[in-house]
């Protein structure tokens, strides 16, 4: 198989994936990152929140994975590769934007509207009259603009300690 037909196949697993968990009305949020192993082999990584409250969906959701990834099932069996804690989430999400831009690397968004990076590009900026924020009422457009213009230092804890970030 080449390059091309891997990553073709991962693409059609990883779409499989999103469209049975949405007719499934699984309510999830993640993030995904398909790129090259030493080897150059493509493979995929995802890491993704369920709310656990309704254990089903959870349920669901793996069997849905291994619908599209059959030999996963065995490995999880034997090691659960699959749905496990991520305790270090800041060395998680470093992994998967580390090569971010290269060639043969594309990450993306679980859960949220197309084109969320534009959308979120925009608000940032201030550019308002973006077509991609036509579709937020004027009462969602004024929320936003509020909210982007609140300046303050926020406190959040990791498992190293504190850390901080600034709202902008």
């Amino acid at each position: 198989m080449t390059f091309e037909q891997a990553n073709d196949e991962i693409n059609r697993r990883l779409n499989g994936i999103k469209r049975d968990a949405e007719r499934a009305d699984i309510l999830w949020l993640g993030i995904y990152k398909i790129h090259g192993h030493k080897d150059e082999t493509p493979h995929l990584h995802i890491i993704y929140f369920v709310n656990n409250d309704n254990k089903k969906d959870l349920d669901k959701l793996t069997k849905i994975f291994f619908k599209y990834f059959q030999k996963e099932e065995e490995r999880w069996k034997k090691n659960y590769s699959i749905n496990q804690k991520i305790t270090y989430f800041d060395g998680v999400l470093g992994y998967l934007f580390k090569d971010h831009g290269e060639a043969n690397v594309r990450t993306g968004f679980i859960g949220l509207r197309k084109d969320i990076k534009k959308v979120w590009n925009s608000l940032y900026t201030g550019d308002y009259g973006d077509s991609s924020l036509s579709y937020l009422s004027d009462d969602r457009m004024w929320i936003a603009k509020q909210l982007m213009s609140v300046k303050e230092e926020t406190t959040y804890l990791n498992k190293q300690g504190l850390g901080s970030g600034l709202i902008l």
